[in-house]
């Protein structure tokens, strides 16, 4: 799905939270901007750039290791 229809969707529906379980930055941005949390479920068992977003209000992890990796790389949300 493109960032314009997502975006539209958002819009239209007005969650009170989004809940991510893939790398997709344009679902983080949306909902900061509209003030509507955004959770990231990371599937993944590595730490990569593209799971974390400044607009992500908390990351749910595997591991406590993955979680201190996260932690120490200073990436947003908690």
């Amino acid at each position: 799905m493109g960032e314009k229809k997502l975006r539209k969707m958002i819009e239209a529906k007005r969650p009170d939270a989004i809940i991510n379980v893939f790398p997709f930055g344009a679902a983080p941005e949306i909902a900061h901007e509209s003030d509507i949390l955004s959770f990231t479920v990371l599937t993944d068992y590595a730490l990569h750039a593209r799971w974390v977003h400044p607009g992500t209000d908390k990351y749910f992890v595997a591991t406590p290791v993955l979680n201190c990796w996260r932690s120490l790389r200073s990436f947003g949300g908690n």
